[in-house]
C-alpha cells in the first residue's frame, strides 16, 4: 500500500481491510453438514483417509504414480488420482492466511474462517466415534471462524460454489464474491471497494435507487476538496455494480483507492460519528465532521449539511445498509461514550 494511502487510512481512522491479492479460498464439505458443528465448535477442518497420513510422501507430486499404488490397496474401490490430489491439496495447496468454507446440512447455513494451522494429525478414540458420533478424520487444520451467512443472504453468485461435490473444492473463480461477503470496505490489487447491502424487498422503485447511487457519487466532488487528496476526481472515475434482487447490494469500486475511501469517509461521516484524531501535541482529540475536513469546507458547511440528509433518505428509502466495518467503528465509538 502507497504512503500517500496508509496517512490517509491513519489520519481519519477508516476501518478499511487490505486483502492480501495472494490468498486463496476453499470450501471444504463436512459429510452432508454431520460434522460441520465439530468443525466449528473445535476451529478446525479435517479429511478422512485415515489409512494414508505420510504427510512427506505427498509433498513431492514427482511421486504421484508411486503413492497411488498404495492408494489402491488402501482404498480399491475410490479413484487414486482423485484421493491423491485431494489429499495433496489439503496439506500442501492450503496455505495459512486462507479462506476455509464449510457448509451445513443442504448449505442452509455457511461458516467463513481463515486458516491458521499447519496440517496435523488428530487423536479421536473408537468410543468417541462409535457412541458419540465424532469426526473420525485424522487429517486436520486449525481454522478461526470469522463469520455465518445464511443460504437466504448469501451472494447468489455464490450459489454455483456450492454445487461442487468434492471433499475440498478451490474456489478462488469466486474470490470477489467471497471477498465481498466477509467485507463491506476493503481494497485489494490497488483497487478499492465500497459494498452497501441493500435489504428492500420485492420490486425497488427506478426512482429511489437512481437517487440512490446518485447521492453517492455526488460524493465525489467534497472528496476533492480533503486537503490530502493531490489530484482531481470526476464522477466518471468511481465504477458501479448492482445487484438488488430481494436482498442485494451496490458495490462502488475505483482504481483510484482514496476516491473509493473518501466517500467511504463522508458516509462514515454522516452517520454522526465522531473520529479520533491526534493534534499537535499527539493526543488524541475528537472532532465531528464540521471541523474534521478542514478550512475548504468552512464556507460550504449548508450544503454538505444538504448532502448529509438527502444521502440518510436514500438510505432509508432503499433499507440501505452501512458498511459492517464501518458498523462495527460506531459501536466502537459508542462504546466510548
Amino acid at each position: 500500500m502507497e504512503a500517500q494511502l496508509e496517512l490517509f487510512i491513519e489520519k481519519y481512522g477508516l476501518p478499511v481491510v487490505e486483502i492480501d491479492a495472494n490468498r486463496n479460498y476453499w470450501l471444504v464439505r463436512t459429510k452432508a453438514g454431520e460434522y460441520f458443528n465439530e468443525f466449528y465448535s473445535g476451529n478446525y477442518v479435517a479429511i478422512g483417509w485415515n489409512e494414508l497420513n505420510d504427510f512427506q510422501k505427498f509433498r513431492n507430486k514427482k511421486k504421484e504414480d508411486e503413492i497411488e499404488k498404495e492408494i489402491v490397496k488402501a482404498y480399491p474401490r475410490d479413484q487414486p488420482g482423485r484421493i491423491y490430489g485431494q489429499i495433496h491439496r489439503f496439506l500442501y495447496e492450503m496455505q495459512v492466511g486462507d479462506i476455509v468454507m464449510i457448509p451445513n446440512e443442504n448449505s442452509k447455513l455457511i461458516q467463513f474462517g481463515i486458516i491458521e494451522g499447519e496440517p496435523e494429525l488428530r487423536t479421536v478414540t473408537v468410543t468417541a466415534i462409535e457412541e458419540e458420533g465424532a469426526c473420525p478424520y485424522f487429517k486436520k487444520r486449525k481454522v478461526r471462524w470469522i463469520k455465518s451467512v445464511r443460504r437466504d443472504k448469501l451472494d447468489s453468485y455464490l450459489f454455483r460454489m456450492m454445487q461442487s461435490h468434492l471433499t475440498i473444492s478451490n474456489a478462488n473463480d469466486y474470490a470477489h464474491y467471497i471477498d465481498r461477503t466477509l467485507h463491506s470496505f476493503f481494497i485489494k490489487k490497488d483497487k478499492a471497494y465500497l459494498v452497501l447491502p441493500v435489504g428492500k424487498e420485492g420490486n425497488t422503485p427506478a426512482y429511489d435507487l437512481v437517487k440512490f447511487v446518485a447521492g453517492i457519487v455526488d460524493l465525489v466532488p467534497e472528496v476533492n476538496k480533503l486537503e490530502e487528496v493531490s489530484e482531481e476526481y470526476k464522477k466518471e472515475d468511481l465504477d458501479l455494480k448492482i445487484n438488488v434482487q430481494s436482498r442485494g447490494f451496490v458495490e462502488f469500486f475505483s482504481n483510484a483507492p482514496i476516491l473509493v475511501l473518501g466517500v467511504g469517509l463522508f458516509i462514515f461521516l454522516f452517520a454522526g460519528s465522531k473520529v479520533e484524531l491526534k493534534n499537535k501535541s499527539g493526543k488524541n482529540k475528537s472532532f465531528y465532521y464540521e471541523g474534521l475536513l478542514g478550512r475548504k469546507f468552512k464556507d460550504n458547511l449548508h450544503e454538505l449539511e444538504r448532502k448529509k440528509e438527502e444521502n440518510i433518505k436514500n438510505f432509508e428509502k432503499n433499507k440501505a445498509e452501512l458498511p459492517e466495518e464501518i458498523i462495527n467503528l460506531l459501536d466502537k465509538e459508542n462504546r466510548k461514550e
